[in-house]
């Protein structure tokens, strides 16, 4: 995980060094003066596309934001999709970061039942029952059937049953 804190100095750095207020960065990015502050505060981080905004705001790179840290490069993958997979691991370590909506936009790399039973808590049921359906091999008792079945359509259900 990143450190907020470290991430939250460098936001209110860029912000003071463009000479403006959390109100104005609030009203360029559209989001709340209070998200902002939270921002700067190390409560919360901005999510994957405000960082991208932020960049072009302080004409900064994503890099920079984040101040080089370990994950930066998956970072970087994430706001750039291509066609190279994305594992369950990558995104457990930025969840706090990536909108659930945005997860069907990666192609993901699941290997194992407990990585589709972490991601099916995160995404709607069309998408939890897409991945199910594309690793239904990885379902082999009825234990896994009991972790899946609230997550995905009656009609796979009955169909793996």
């Amino acid at each position: 995980m990143f450190d907020l804190s470290r991430v939250g100095k460098l936001i209110k750095k860029y912000r003071i060094n463009a000479d403006m207020t959390q109100m104005e960065l609030a009203e360029r990015m559209g989001v709340s003066f209070q998200a902002v502050s939270s921002w700067e505060r190390s409560e919360t981080m901005p999510d994957i596309s405000r960082l991208v905004e932020l960049g072009e705001i302080f004409q900064v790179s994503v890099d920079e934001i984040l101040d080089h840290q370990e994950k930066t490069s998956t970072v970087k993958r994430l706001i750039n999709p291509q066609d190279e997979e994305i594992s369950i691991k990558e995104l457990e370590e930025l969840e706090g970061i990536i909108k659930p909506s945005d997860i069907s936009k990666y192609k993901l790399k699941i290997g194992s039942m407990e990585e589709i039973e972490y991601i099916i808590t995160f995404v709607g049921r069309d998408m939890a029952t897409e991945l199910v359906e594309s690793n239904k091999d990885l379902i082999n008792s009825i234990y896994d059937m009991n972790a899946v079945a609230p997550f995905i359509s009656r009609e796979l259900m009955d169909n793996i049953v």
